[in-house]
């Protein structure tokens, strides 16, 4: 059967599975074979293949309290999760809320979340070695530090202006076979972006649970203005493990852990894992996943404190 449980979490990239549960266990059945694993084990069930489940089943993992998050690589709609129901917590909206309305806070905050997605990029551009293109992004850090606000569009460019580094500096370390020339999405077109677009998709469905925990607003973002169907705050802190995302996916290329053969053209143009390939990326995703989701909480502790000190700071003004 293809699919890997890795510590607390089940993933699935077989089609033709039917789940179900039964006396604390998940059942997984094929038409090949019965497995089950008990639901005690298990924090969260990854699905990237169409599989046969319903409500009852749905239910009974939110009451076990273990998140189910569902993504298909065919298909370009957005990722779904299924997890409890998320904290609420007033103050820290409000919080949230009020330094959205005030401009000079609003951007401030986007200041300080490029600034950290910079220096991240900087340290592993320099850990891979591209010490010219790391100056480059001090450049751009120094700029950010200056004591003249910018405006909204000039900090989005000196976004723009990092991940253009980070993209010519992997196109440099790249091997020539994997057809990688910068970023591409909505569909990739070779293994790299692939693999950014995947990673990303799941860092998305960790930042939503993570600020939830919290009792933020996930669809409430400073750096990604809110928009309809997008949690803009979860994009807002995918970026700031971005950085990590593109060393991950640099370690696996260079270190060859992850092959060119791991991957299949879907019509000549969208570029996606293989059976072979998911088994492989999933096995190195897990423990990266984990260190993720911790520092992501730990963002958004800080996001939430800092927010409900927010709120009570200008209720006393």
């Amino acid at each position: 059967m293809e699919r890997t449980l890795t510590m607390d979490t089940l993933y699935i990239y077989q089609k033709q599975v039917t789940l179900s549960i039964r006396q604390g266990r998940l059942l997984i059945n094929t038409p090949e074979q019965s497995q089950s694993v008990a639901l005690k084990r298990l924090k969260q069930i990854v699905i990237c293949q169409p599989v046969d489940i319903n409500t009852s089943l749905l239910h009974g993992l939110v009451k076990a309290d273990i998140h189910v998050h569902l993504y298909h690589a065919h298909t370009q709609v957005t990722s779904v999760s299924v997890t409890p129901e998320p904290t609420a917590h007033v103050l820290r909206r409000q919080g949230q809320y009020l330094a959205m309305s005030h401009a000079a806070d609003n951007l401030r905050l986007v200041r300080i979340l490029i600034l950290y997605k910079l220096h991240r990029q900087r340290h592993w551009l320099k850990t891979m070695g591209a010490d010219s293109h790391a100056s480059r992004v001090s450049v751009l850090t120094d700029r950010l530090k200056a004591s003249r606000p910018l405006r909204y569009e000039e900090l989005l460019n000196c976004e723009a202006l990092g991940a253009k580094q980070v993209y010519q500096a992997m196109t440099a370390l790249v091997p020539s076979a994997f057809h990688f020339s910068g970023r591409n999405r909505r569909p990739p077109k070779d293994p790299v972006n692939a693999m950014l677009s995947l990673g990303a998709a799941f860092l998305y469905q960790l930042a939503h649970k993570a600020l939830s925990e919290k009792g933020m607003d996930a669809y409430a973002g400073f750096l990604h203005k809110p928009s309809a169907g997008r949690a803009s705050l979860a994009c807002d802190l995918v970026d700031c493990l971005r950085p990590d995302l593109e060393h991950f996916v640099m370690q696996r290329v260079l270190n060859k852990t992850i092959q060119v053969t791991h991957f299949d053209w879907q019509k000549g143009q969208h570029c996606e894992l293989n059976r072979q390939g998911q088994a492989a990326w999933f096995h190195q995703w897990h423990p990266f996943s984990k260190a993720a989701e911790k520092r992501m909480r730990y963002i958004s502790l800080k996001w939430a404190t800092a927010a409900e000190s927010y709120r009570v700071n200008r209720s006393g003004a």
